[in-house]
């Protein structure tokens, strides 16, 4: 989306995770008793859809397990329709500069109706191991620092997530590129702080050893 913004067709998302609310707080609820109608999460974010310039193109991207609750619930918008019917009565179409994506970990709630009203792009997650996510992390880095960071994770990071899988018993399960992130995002984190010291030699120390507390924090 950055890359087709810079090309001077402005793109944006807006991103959220329908299985961390109930259905209601996501379509909007409808008060029986004074008949007021307050819109929910997604409903708010499709009516600002269209209110964008006709320039402008807009990602609504539902990222989170799909639950046969909230996903029947879209059926008219995935359909040749493309209206969100609310229980409220209105009909909102869909705006042509907005697309709608789904990231899910798996389908097995979804009902053969919603699987045929979609695209499907399955990306295994033997394909997105640790190397293009540490090289394009390292590609943004100092010379000095990305050199010293190559260095460590190509001889330590490979065989501390083998034993991880083989010795460990993680309590839920987390893909190879999730556990990458959040290594990233600690290390990051700490990177300023490292850089402060004054030796060069110490530097790198002090890189090597909170790599290494960054993947004990990152595994365990």
């Amino acid at each position: 989306m950055r890359s087709m913004t810079q090309m001077g067709q402005p793109h944006r998302e807006m991103r959220m995770n329908p299985k961390a609310i109930t259905a209601p707080q996501m379509f909007g609820r409808l008060d029986v008793s004074t008949n007021d109608w307050t819109d929910g999460i997604f409903s708010t974010l499709w009516r600002k859809t269209l209110k964008i310039k006709k320039s402008e193109y807009v990602w609504l991207i539902l990222d989170g397990p799909v639950d046969a609750i909230w996903i029947e619930n879209l059926n008219s918008v995935l359909d040749d329709n493309k209206t969100l019917t609310l229980a409220n009565g209105d009909r909102i179409p869909m705006s042509p500069n907005a697309k709608i994506i789904f990231e899910v970990h798996n389908i097995d709630n979804a009902s053969p109706a919603t699987v045929s009203r979609n695209g499907m792009v399955f990306m295994s997650s033997s394909v997105l191991n640790f190397v293009p996510l540490t090289e394009a992390w390292i590609a943004s880095l100092p010379p000095m620092q990305a050199d010293v960071f190559k260095n460590l994770i190509d001889h330590c990071f490979s065989d501390t997530y083998q034993f991880y899988e083989i010795a460990l018993k993680p309590k839920m399960d987390v893909l190879e590129c999730i556990l990458v992130a959040q290594f990233i995002s600690i290390i990051n984190g700490l990177l300023l702080l490292l850089m402060q010291r004054n030796s060069l030699q110490m530097r790198i120390w002090n890189v090597s050893m909170s790599l290494l507390l960054c993947g004990v924090w990152d595994l365990y």
